[in-house]
């Protein structure tokens, strides 16, 4: 799953040395912490989650970051989402600090985008087999 390139709302609302600042700034408080800005995937259809901007412990996996992003939106039951960093699903199985040095921008950030897709279900009153 690929995505558009993404203009990061983000990088529009604040200059580079703002960014680079404030990334700087938290590191020096916060340093076993991932500063992470996250929005919507370009064309996407999932609820806009609540919060843009995350800080977030290096060892947390990639599952449990997608799992606090969920509690702050509103998804149909069968719905699920998905984290992408310039690109690139992210894997489940690396912490957010293998991201974040693989992938951090140049500003300090890490920047993802999530999108929504649906996982496969079974329905008894349809009688269907997957």
């Amino acid at each position: 799953m690929t995505q558009a390139k993404t203009e990061w709302k983000y990088k529009k609302r604040k200059s580079f040395e703002s960014r680079k600042q404030e990334s700087l700034d938290i590191y020096h408080l916060y340093p076993k912490s991932v500063p992470i800005i996250l929005e919507r995937a370009p064309n996407g259809k999932t609820p806009t989650a609540q919060k843009e901007k995350y800080l977030v412990p290096r060892n947390l996996s990639v599952t449990n970051f997608i799992l606090m992003v969920k509690k702050n939106m509103i998804l149909n039951h069968d719905a699920s989402i998905y984290l992408l960093s310039k690109g690139k699903v992210l894997p489940p199985s690396w912490t957010m600090g293998e991201v974040f040095n693989e992938e951090k921008d140049e500003d300090g950030f890490l920047y993802l985008t999530y999108n929504s897709y649906l996982t496969f279900t079974y329905s008894r009153s349809h009688g269907r087999n997957l």
